[in-house]
Parts: structure tokens; sequence; C-alpha cells
């Protein structure tokens, strides 16, 4: 049984400005809900909603989760996940709420059962998962020579998986920075572009007629047509991974999609973890490959996702890097990748610190 919920605030300034869709973010917000059982046990969740790219606003987010939690309170807590797309607040079912807040509940619940157990969630989801997680390296902004100086540090400290993001400024600069990390990595790593639907086809052909097939995984997102996926591939035999249209495309359809090999789940945006956990077995039973992201969550909300790629992939990198952003973490023990690995025997999720410095209570 619940026997408490307490939801808290969190502000976290950046080192520098983070440019997600078309905002340049300062600071990330967020909350926690932390769930308490009668013996004691804990599970915490995090809501981070991004509103500017069409989540729920923070004042709406605030407000369902002081909700939700005044009405858990002495409720029972369900046996499995399976009885979370169950769950009713007041007769409302926890699907009907933003997914931030959804996927804030549901992990705290799933976090508490694990703590309960004494062992860790990925563990609790998959007793054969590896109690680490491969995590690819996100080349942040800056000049050429700083994209060229991130890749060979990150080739060096033993990343063989790293990121760039295109698409923000002319094609001939995406080329060029490209072509310059294309060297630095070639026979030792593989790069994942990340356009963000920038182009038209015809530059999404002449950027792979011009950078080749070499070192790229794949090319997320890189048309503002989806309806052309099929025809970029056949012009190039470029993999395709697909992030933001997923929600808005059935699976029937995603998997007729010609190139397209590559799933990518941001588990917040989602907000069901029952969900994520059928996505991602179909994905991989019809031969798609399944990446898990986060969406700028805090350390803990990356260590949550963390242990559900372990859970649910095996030995595929995860972009989780993004705490490289934060000026500081909600975490006391602030998340390491020794050897490109995150690892989960240390980051278990069981008797979690946070800092209280960077919490504020909500809702009393």
């Amino acid at each position: 049984m619940i026997k408490t919920a307490e939801i808290f605030r969190y502000k976290i300034p950046l080192q520098l400005p983070v440019l997600t869709g078309g905002l340049a973010m300062k600071e990330r917000e967020g909350f926690f809900i932390k769930i308490t059982d009668q013996n004691g046990a804990v599970g915490w969740g995090e809501a981070a909603p991004l509103p500017h790219l069409g989540t729920a606003s923070f004042k709406e987010t605030e407000a369902q989760l002081i909700n939700v939690a005044a009405l858990m309170r002495g409720q029972p807590l369900p046996d499995t996940p399976e009885e979370m797309t169950e769950i009713h607040i007041d007769g409302v079912a926890l699907s009907e709420y933003r997914p931030a807040v959804q996927w804030a509940v549901e992990t705290a619940l799933l976090t508490l059962k694990a703590n309960s157990r004494h062992i860790p969630l990925a563990r609790m989801m998959n007793r054969h998962s590896e109690l680490q997680v491969p995590v690819s390296c996100f080349l942040a902004g800056g000049t050429l020579r700083d994209i060229v100086f991130q890749a060979q540090s990150s080739v060096r400290q033993g990343y063989r998986t790293l990121k760039i993001k295109v698409g923000q400024g002319s094609l001939k600069d995406d080329i060029e920075r490209v072509r310059a990390v294309n060297a630095v990595i070639e026979s030792k790593a593989l790069l994942r572009v990340d356009a963000n639907r920038s182009w038209d086809l015809p530059e999404a052909i002449e950027f792979v007629r011009e950078v080749g097939l070499t070192t790229i995984e794949y090319i997320k997102e890189p048309l503002k047509d989806l309806s052309l996926i099929g025809e970029f591939y056949q012009e190039t035999y470029m993999p395709v991974a697909l992030d933001e249209s997923i929600q808005a495309l059935d699976f029937e359809r995603i998997q007729s999609m010609d190139g397209v090999d590559v799933l990518i789940l941001k588990p917040t945006l989602f907000g069901s973890f029952h969900e994520i956990r059928e996505l991602a077995t179909r994905a991989k039973n019809r031969g798609l490959r399944v990446v898990f992201n986060s969406a700028f969550e805090s350390g803990y909300g990356v260590t949550v996702i963390a242990h559900i790629a372990a859970g649910l992939t095996k030995n595929i990198p995860a972009g989780l890097d993004t705490g490289k952003f934060f000026k500081r973490d909600v975490l006391c023990d602030p998340l390491t990748f020794p050897h490109a690995r995150l690892p989960l025997d240390r980051y278990n999720l069981l008797n979690v610190n946070l800092d209280p410095a960077l919490l504020a209570p909500c809702g009393v």
C-alpha cells in the first residue's frame, strides 16, 4: 500500500544554452514524485516536460502531479508492470494524464517495487540483463575545431558510437563537419547523424553522396516529408532512424517503410512503460534496432532509462550523455561513463541520494 507520495520541483543550470526545437535552454526544469510504501521502500519518478516541443507546460505538469500524489495515498500497489495500465486516480485512468506525469508515476512505482525486492530495476525487468549499458557520445556544437577535438577525445575514451546534429546551418557546413569527424573515427567508431527533419529530398541525397556511407550508422529523421524516406533510401542506401515520427504512425506503417532500420525511443515522451516495452519487443521481432535516448532528463531520469535499455535491449549504445551539459545534477553521485559504459551495479537505483538543495517541495 502507498503510504506517502510527495512532489518536488528542480531547476538545474546548464553549462551553455542548449538548442532544442529551436529554443535555447539555459536551465533544465522538472519534477520528481517520491512514493513510499508501508514498509518504507521508496521509489522516485521524474517528469521532465519540454513545453516548446509540444509537451505539457510546467504548470500543468505540476498541477497533475500534485493531484495524483494526493489521491494515491492509501492506494494498493500494482504487482506487475501490466497492472499499471489499469491504474485509475479518482476514476481517471493514469493514461489520461500527460505522458511526463504518467512516466513519473510509473517509474516511481517500478523503482519502488525493485527496491522492495532489493534488486536493480534492469534485473527485475529481465533477470539476464547486463548491469552495464554502452553509451554514445554527443558531439556538442562549437566550431569545426571543437567538434574534431571532441571526436578525438571520445575515441580515446573508448566511445565506439558518436552522434552529431546537422541541419542547423548550411548544408555545406554540415558536410564539412561530418567529413572532418569521419576522418577522425574511420575504422574506430560509427557516427549517428541527427538531421531532425531539416532537409528536402535533394539536400538529403547530396549530403549522403558527399560524406559517404563508411562511418555513418544511420541518419535520424532526415526529411521534412516523411513520405519520401523510401525514395531517399533507394537513392542512397543510407539507413534511417525514426524518432519524433514514431508516435504519429502505427507500427505496421513503420515496419513497411523502406529504409527505416532503427527506432529511437525517448520514454519520457511516451509515458507508458507498457507501451515502450511492447514497441521495443515488436520492433526487435521484426528486425528493427531499438535505441534508447534521454530527453535531457536529470542524472536520475537518465539512470532509469539506462536500466530500461538494459532490460529491453542488449549491447546497443544509448544516447545518455546529456549530463555533461549540466553545471550540477540532482544525483549526489553524478553519472560517469568508464570505458563508454554506464555501470548499473553502481547506479542501481537502490537507496537513491538526491541533492536536497536542488529539490523544492510542491503542494505542501
